[in-house]
């Protein structure tokens, strides 16, 4: 179990999709510690932000799934018939 509430939040996620929900459905978007689960993470940022949170949905791994893809593309296009 996690004490503090500073240790689960990590930091907030800026990208166009996070930035995009919070405008439009009030939903903000934090990079948490991967053990925390979704009462730790609850509790947190109420804690952290004075709010009353109406959901958690913790999403695990898109990010680096993600890169994975990119450079797997990138390699193939850059490497395709050079000579």
């Amino acid at each position: 179990m996690i004490k503090n509430a500073q240790d689960v939040v990590v930091r907030p996620v800026m990208t166009e999709r996070s930035t995009a929900l919070t405008q439009s459905q009030n939903v903000i978007t934090l990079e948490v510690l991967p053990a925390a689960n979704k009462i730790e993470i609850r509790n947190a940022v109420e804690t952290l932000f004075k709010v009353k949170v109406a959901a958690v949905g913790p999403e695990e791994g898109l990010r680096e799934a993600r890169r994975r893809a990119e450079a797997t593309g990138d390699l193939r296009g850059g490497l395709s018939h050079a000579g």
